[in-house]
């Protein structure tokens, strides 16, 4: 039997149009296997726009799906069960739900809204059985599902192996135009860098995935998969071709969790990019690469690259699982600022066991090397990461749904959750903006000490500049901006969920 499904992404901006929002490409893989099956399919996505519930019921109206298929992530839980319940109440139709929360938190989920099954992990295989199987629920692998007044779950389902054989996201199903407007403004890419294109014409950038999974366990990381798949990079070009061709798109955001794993793929991707030439970029690990791969990477077209850093404290690398010393972070940070790759970085503060001496590590590397950083977020236990098992297990978290529901707050990793260090809440609230201005200060006095790198870096418009960083943050500021400004205005309210539950005894998340 064929079906009408609306694939929906809710508004988690509180009705309002997000500025930073993404390619819905989940949504669309399961729109482009759902059409493959017969199905037809349309993608709503509330995120882009202020949300008139009037008019998105006018659109369900003249669409009239069979059913819904809902994704979101964790801190989304309020906005998912929001938007279940409008849609349950007005159309009673089966809803679906994929993604992370589905994955992370499926019986909650299903328990305490309006969402009827929760698709686990990969959903291209299991939403195609699902539809086929609406009737027998209990044959389908790796869903939750209300079964009248029980909930049940049915056995996990295999991982594709062969991702060449998922079909290429349903892009025509979207606003191209929409999706991939490039933000000229982004301080992390230097126009040195970006392809040269014709007069008058604009570069437009799309979200691709190379590859799923992650082989490493780091104890803040929710991951979806704990091994790696890649796809094979014929298979890549062929989707890059195609965006590049159909599309107009000039520059590839490869939205893995680990795009640069194995140095093998890499050499090979690059030869086989530099030609079409197109930017790209996508995030490592901080030893998966090395100078003569990072020269290649930079030739190839790359436009900047993604570092979990996080900390530069060996304990707290230790306490994290990361697997990398402190050694190896200064040395891959210094080959990377030296073959002239622009950089971004991840920087965690509140893990337990940090102090303000395990902090001070990481602003002195960071000093040493001659790098502005980024801005220090604070550590959240999101549900599927080691973290936030471990805060269950003992009991830092009591509650799981009312803290599902308080990560809706809009404030993420800007306003600390709990408490995990020695350290007072007003210290540890006063900890984060006094550690990235000392990491800005100490830049800007590398600049003058080492005039050859001023010169370099003030003559493009990206991160390394000082007085551009500054000018972008004026004019444009970033969500870690805003919550840094209304942190600092209502100190106060920095420990809503902390205040009532901070642990008095910080998880053991060292070996």
């Amino acid at each position: 039997m064929a079906y009408r499904v609306l694939l929906i992404r809710p508004n988690h901006s509180n009705g309002k149009k997000n500025p930073y929002g993404t390619f819905p490409l989940g949504l669309a893989y399961i729109a482009a296997v759902l059409r493959e099956s017969g199905h037809e399919v349309q993608i709503m996505d509330l995120s882009k726009e202020n949300v008139d519930m009037e008019s998105v019921a006018q659109s369900i109206e003249r669409f009239n799906p069979d059913m819904f298929g809902l994704t979101a992530i964790s801190f989304e839980y309020v906005f998912v069960k929001k938007l279940a319940s409008w849609l349950k109440e007005k159309y009673a139709k089966p809803i679906i739900l994929g993604g992370q929360l589905a994955s992370h938190s499926p019986t909650l989920v299903v328990e305490n809204s309006d969402v009827d099954i929760c698709v686990i992990g990969e959903g291209e295989l299991t939403i195609v059985d699902l539809l086929n199987n609406m009737d027998k629920l209990g044959q389908v692998k790796g869903i939750v599902y209300r079964d009248g007044e029980v909930t049940r779950s049915t056995s996990p389902r295999e991982l594709i192996q062969d991702l060449d054989s998922v079909p290429f996201p349903a892009y025509d199903l979207v606003d191209m135009d929409e999706y991939s407007e490039f933000l000229k403004t982004d301080i992390y890419m230097s126009p040195k860098y970006l392809p040269k294109l014709p007069k008058g014409q604009e570069h437009r950038v799309m979200a691709v995935m190379s590859g799923r999974g992650c082989p490493f366990v780091c104890g803040y990381c929710t991951q979806m998969f704990e091994s790696i798949r890649k796809r094979s990079i014929e298979n890549v070009m062929e989707e890059m071709t195609l965006l590049k061709e159909k599309y107009g798109i000039t520059i590839i955001n490869f939205v893995d969790e680990l795009f640069f794993f194995s140095k093998k793929y890499t050499r090979e991707f690059c030869e086989k990019v530099a030609p079409m030439k197109m930017g790209w970029y996508g995030n490592a690990r901080i030893d998966t690469v090395d100078k003569e791969l990072l020269t290649l990477i930079s030739k190839s077209g790359c436009l900047t690259i993604g570092y979990g850093v996080e900390t530069a404290s060996a304990e707290i690398l230790k306490r994290m699982h990361k697997k990398i010393t402190p050694k190896r972070i200064e040395r891959t940070m210094r080959e990377t600022l030296e073959v002239g790759l622009p950089t971004s970085i991840g920087l965690i503060l509140g893990y337990p066991g940090e102090t303000r001496e395990t902090v001070q590590e990481t602003i002195d590397m960071l000093k040493r090397v001659g790098f502005p950083g980024t801005k220090f977020h604070y550590v959240t236990p999101y549900p599927g990461s080691p973290l936030y098992n471990e805060c269950v297990a003992n009991g830092t978290i009591s509650d799981e749904l009312s803290y599902l529901e308080s990560l809706g707050d809009g404030t993420g990793p800007y306003k600390f959750r709990f408490n995990f260090t020695d350290m007072s809440d007003q210290e540890l609230s006063d900890l984060l903006h006094e550690s990235s201005r000392k990491v800005m200060r100490n830049y800007l006095w590398y600049l003058v000490t080492h005039p050859k790198y001023l010169f370099r870096y003030l003559r493009y418009k990206d991160f390394m500049n000082p007085v551009y960083y500054y000018y972008s943050q004026w004019r444009r500021p970033t969500n870690y901006s805003r919550a840094a400004k209304a942190t600092a205005l209502t100190k106060a309210a920095t420990t809503n969920i902390s205040s009532q539950s901070s642990p008095k005894h910080a998880p053991d998340m060292g070996s």
